[in-house]
This record gives C-alpha cells, structure tokens and sequence, in this order.
C-alpha cells in the first residue's frame, strides 16, 4: 500500500472533530433504527403516486436531452450541467433509474470485478459519497469518465447528507450504463428507504428529491429505493494472473457469514429496508444487515474501539447502530482464508484521513471530505493490473471562503456534541461529583475527558476531548481543570437532543403523509394514512370521522388544510396548555416566549 495526500495537513483538533461527528451520526442512527418499522409502513404507501409519472420530456425544458443510447458525451454534458446547477428532466431521471434497475436486476449478489488483462489501467475504488458532488467531479477529473480508463467499484452511500445527492447518484448510474460490465455498484445502508426519510440526516434524500423535482418527488424517490433494493452486496475484486483477491463490502462481515449462500439462495430484491426485522425471513435480514450496517473493532492508542465491544476478538451485536455485527480480527483472518482473500475493503465510517488500516486484512475507505460539518480528508484506493497492493490517494475539496466554512461546519458540530452531553446530564454529574473533593465545580482535565469518553462508549478518546475542552466548557489551564458544571449551563433558550430529535420524527411523519409534497395534509391524505394503517395495524380507525376530526383538532386556521407548523403544534404543549389541560375549548396558544413541553407518542 502507497499513499499520496493532497491539501492541508491534519491537527489533533481535526482529528477531535472526525470522533464527534462519529458519535453524532452513530447516535441518530441507533435513534433512527427504533422508529424504522412505523416509517416503512407509511413509506410504502405514501411515497407514490403512479398518476404523477412524466410520459415524455417537458416542453419548456432547457437543458441537456439525453440520446436514445448512454455515450460518453452526454456524460460530460450532465457532468458540465450539474457544475452549473442544472436540473435534469424528471423524464429523463426516471429513465437512468428504471434503465439502471433493469440491468441490476440480473448481477449476482456478489459480482466479480476481473483485472487480468495486462494492458488494463486498473480499478479505483470509491467509498461513502454521501452527495458530495464536488469530491466525485475530483475523482473524474483524475480518473477520468467511470469505466472508461479505469475499472470503478463504488462502495455504497451515495445518497443522504450531501447538497447534490440526486446528481451524485445520477452521474454514477449514467456511468454504469454506459459500461456495465466496468463500473460496479455496491449497496450501503443509506440505499434504504426508511434511512432516505429520516430527518436526523440533513438534508435526506426524500428531501432532496421533492426540493428539485417538487410534484414529482416522491415517485423519483420511490424509483430510487427500487433501484437501491436490486444493488448487488458486495463485489470481489480479483487478478488471477498475479494472484490477489479483496472482498470490497459497504459495512462489513460476521462470524456466520456464508458466501455460498448468499451467492446463491439469498433474494436480495425483497429488502427496500435492512433496518426493518422480519421473523419469516429472519436469517437473510441478518445477512443483509451484517453486509451493511457491521464495523470492525480495533485498537487506537492502546484503547478498544468502540468501547462496547468487551475484547478485540470475537463477534457481537453492535449496541452502537442496533444493526449489525461487531467484528474482531480473528474473524477477518477466518473469512479472508476461508474465502482465499488478501483483505476485505469497507466503507460505512469516517476517517480522518478518509482510511484506516483496521486489522492487519481490513480497510475502511470514506471518500467524501469535510463530512457533514468536519474536517475530513476523502480517499480512494488505485489498484494496478500488474501491483498485488494498491495505492492510497487522499484529498480535500470545498467551495467558497475555506476558514468561513469550516469555521460554520465546526461550530455545528460542537454544538450538537453539546447537546449529546447535555443529555446525559445526570449520570455525568454523579461521575464528576465524586471527583470534586471541595465541591467546587472542578475536576482534573483527565478526569473530566475520561468520565466523558466513557459515557459515550465510543471511539473519542481522552486525547481528542482535551483538544476541543475549550469549546465544551470552562477551563484553567494553569491548573489542569476543567469548570464541569459549565457545560449544563444553557444561556438561551434551546430544546434538548431529545426534544429536537423528536420533533425531526415528527417532521418526518408530516413529510411522508404530505403525498404530493404541496407542504400541507389534506384530509383525503389522512384517509389514505387511515385507511393503510388499518390494514397494515390491525387498528379501527374511522376512515371519515377520524380524518375530519384529525385536520379539524390540528387545523388553526380553519382552511381545512394542516400545514407542517400545525402539525408540530399538535404535538407540543405550553405551560399554559399544561395548566389548562382538562378544561374543554381551551384555545390556548403556544408562545415563543414559553418553555415547551414535547408530548411523546
């Protein structure tokens, strides 16, 4: 393995920064997974309507028209189009994704990419894009058109996150239609139709689809789970010639992992979800989520990551997503052998340095830099036809004022960190509690990192804690302290993490019932909400009463509408309303000025 790294160099601050984003995205992800099931039910049901689909190219459309065949020229074309912002036709978008869920439909589960041709260049492979547009025009520019020169196996996580989602995602699909049989498409767990909903990921692509393709979002998003389902697992990267083999997987492995079966009797088209658990089809949703969802444990200055893995061999339940498998690197030297495998290539987590070496056979590889907020480099891995290792190539890219926008993207972070240990508020102070001897408010700066590490059972150390402290909370360096207490004071009003979390729920729900995306529900939506939850719940809702009654209880301004801030109004009480709760007609409104009160369902 060779490495080569353009842009700035790395910082312990930086690194800090990766970990938190780390914890903030494991964590609304394990959140996420425990309301999958209920968002799935509703997805399934709402995110289509088949009235809505274009049956040709709109007239006032101006911009590129795609030939009857997939060429390299109206690559560039789309590629130059989206650099410019441009909006693809809904005609045409719909096209790449059924063309591309077509020939998806006949790749095995683990398909084989195949380097022994010596005057082949050889194969890049891509990790998490997550919509980031700029890092996959980076790799373009380097590498050229994917498929062209060089063989592309991108490794899942298109989607999600990124301000250019749909564009990502087309360009890579345009690509593998061009060249089939030289670019190929792996699945990650963010191709799922409950993750592309959840508003914990800002944007989503639900989100993204409505916002560009407005009336016509929600079938676009539908065709695109579709497509997501019909994804192949995994691909095996092999040269016979020279004798290398590298299983490249989104997420990762499990001690019961069986290749042949999955080869063979696994139907991986029935999973638009692998986050939803199915008792008929338990084994292959375990497979799936194994494939998808899993993460290496390994060792970081002498510390086991993540921490709730009890030692660095075996496999376990990953406590961290809820989903998925904890594997140590006594499983990946079983696979790799079992399977003749030099090492497995994964994706699935961010990395500083957009890799990692995990275990002596096992690579993680990230691709989109300054990740949600961080500070990140992107990598990819360049295989040669005639190398038996491959070479790292690392990156940064980022539009605008660089200081300004990292200094936006880190303040976030932190401040969501913030939250996330302001929610843990009274467990921490009984830990600092006993540490603070004059009852002062202060404890040893190791003391405090150690206590906060520890609570998050995750991979941020107390190195990475004490190189952000002053942005957590009150510090004397000239005593090596820390003020704990200062990290609970809230100077202006602001909801908690789990209060902004379950809001998001509720947006989420609003967004799924809202069918035609006209930002309002109207009561034939919520007989159509009714009615599928009847039959899919076994509840007795009255499809007429229980619909007027629903958009007249929510609806403020008495148009017969229910917009998105009524809808969170219904679930939300004031102090006033708290007070008043068992007077009939109270019309008691919610005020800015008022703390609020988040009814949970």
């Amino acid at each position: 393995m060779s490495l080569s790294i353009e842009s700035i160099d790395d910082t312990e601050i930086n690194e800090a920064l990766t970990k938190v984003l780390d914890i903030i995205e494991m964590e609304q992800e394990r959140d996420f997974i425990s309301n999958a099931e209920l968002f799935d039910y509703l997805l399934t049901a709402f995110s289509i309507d088949t009235n809505l689909i274009p049956n040709s190219v709109s007239k006032d459309y101006a911009g590129v028209h795609l030939g009857l065949l997939y060429e390299d020229n109206d690559f560039n074309l789309l590629l130059k189009s989206f650099k410019n912002n441009q909006c693809l036709d809904p005609f045409y978008t719909l096209k790449i994704l059924n063309d591309a869920k077509e020939k998806l439909l006949k790749f095995p589960n683990i398909q084989k990419c195949i380097l022994d041709d010596p005057l082949e260049s050889g194969c890049i492979v891509v990790g998490d894009l997550h919509g980031n547009f700029n890092d996959l025009n980076h790799i373009i520019q380097k590498y050229g058109i994917p498929g062209c020169d060089f063989k592309f196996i991108f490794n899942g996580d298109y989607v999600d996150r990124g301000s250019k989602q749909l564009e990502v995602l087309l360009l890579i699909l345009h690509s593998f239609l061009i060249r089939p049989n030289r670019v190929f498409l792996n699945r990650g767990n963010h191709e799922d139709i409950a993750m592309n909903s959840s508003q914990n990921f800002n944007p989503n692509f639900l989100t993204s689809c409505r916002k560009m393709y407005g009336k016509y979002g929600s079938i676009i998003f539908k065709k695109a789970n579709e497509l997501f389902s019909a994804l192949p697992l995994a691909t095996s990267l092999e040269n016979t010639v020279i004798k290398f083999k590298y299983f490249v997987v989104h997420g990762g492995i499990s001690d019961s992992l069986d290749l042949d079966f999955i080869n063979s009797k696994l139907d991986r088209f029935r999973y638009e979800s692998s986050t939803i658990s199915s008792s008929k089809f338990k084994n292959e949703n375990k497979i799936i989520s194994d494939l998808l969802w899993s993460d290496p444990i390994r060792s970081e200055d002498g510390q086991i990551l993540p921490r709730s893995a009890p030692k660095l061999k075996g496999c376990y339940l990953n406590k961290q997503r809820n989903v998925g498998s904890l594997f140590g690197y006594d499983i990946t030297e079983k696979f790799c052998k079992k399977y003749s495998y030099n090492a497995i290539i994964r994706s699935h987590e961010v990395r500083d340095r957009g890799f990692s070496e995990d275990h002596s056979r096992l690579f993680t590889l990230f691709s989109a830099s300054f990740y949600c907020g961080g500070n990140n480099f992107g990598s990819i891995f360049k295989f040669l036809t005639k190398e038996p290792s491959f070479e790292v190539y690392s990156y940064k890219n980022i539009n605008g004022d660089f200081s300004s926008l990292i200094y936006k993207r880190n303040n976030y972070l932190l401040k969501q960190f913030k939250k996330l240990i302001r929610s843990k508020e009274d467990i921490l102070m009984q830990e600092f509690k006993i540490f603070d001897s004059k009852n002062n408010g202060f404890v040893q700066t190791d003391i405090w990192a150690d206590i906060i590490s520890k609570s998050f059972n995750s991979e941020i150390s107390i190195k990475h804690l004490k190189s952000i402290k002053d942005f957590l909370c009150e510090c004397e360096s000239n005593l090596d302290c820390v003020n704990y207490k200062s990290m609970f004071i809230v100077k202006e009003r602001a909801r908690s993490y789990e209060d902004e979390h379950f809001l998001n729920i509720v947006t989420n729900l609003f967004e799924i019932l809202d069918r035609n995306n006209d930002k309002k529900i109207s009561i034939l939506e919520a007989k159509a909400a009714l009615d599928h939850l009847n039959k899919k719940l076994g509840t007795k809702f009255s499809i007429q009463d229980d619909c007027v009654n629903f958009i007249k209880q929510m609806d403020r301004n008495s148009d017969n509408y229910v917009d998105l801030e009524e809808f969170k109004q219904a679930f939300i009480k004031s102090e006033h309303d708290e007070m008043a709760s068992n007077e009939e007609n109270s019309n008691s409104e919610y005020s800015e000025d008022e703390e609020v009160q988040i009814v949970r369902l």
